[in-house]
């Protein structure tokens, strides 16, 4: 992204979806870092249970949306943190995933700079 000055671009709202979400949220809790599920799904919001739910004619479990919101988490983001940081939050999450979810990041790279982060 292209950032006029003197603004400053961050990537809002970066997530995962993993089966052991809970787990791998209080392990990273637990290290500093905050974390948010994904969103709940319309359907369940109490302003919305009243309606007919039509996707892909499930009824009002099992739904795609269901799964993700399950499985998903957030990381919350800041133009304000420094490269240490952010190297950390990166660093942190795939040793928090590795060990959880027995992903394999070793092939895994990062960079982190006042303009963004990509795991």
């Amino acid at each position: 992204n292209c950032s006029p000055s003197p603004s400053l671009a961050c990537v809002w709202l970066p997530t995962e979806h993993v089966d052991k979400r809970d787990a791998v949220c209080d392990d990273l809790e637990g290290s500093g870092i905050e974390t948010r599920p994904f969103f709940y799904p319309v359907h369940v919001m109490p302003p919305y249970k009243q309606y007919r739910m039509v996707a892909g004619g499930v009824g009002r479990e099992g739904t795609v949306t269901d799964g993700v919101s399950a499985c998903g988490f957030n990381i919350p983001t800041s133009a304000h943190l420094s490269d240490a940081e952010v190297l950390y939050i990166c660093q942190t999450v795939k040793d928090v995933l590795a060990r959880h979810c027995h992903i394999d990041t070793n092939g895994c790279q990062f960079a982190a700079s006042n303009r963004g982060t990509r795991l």
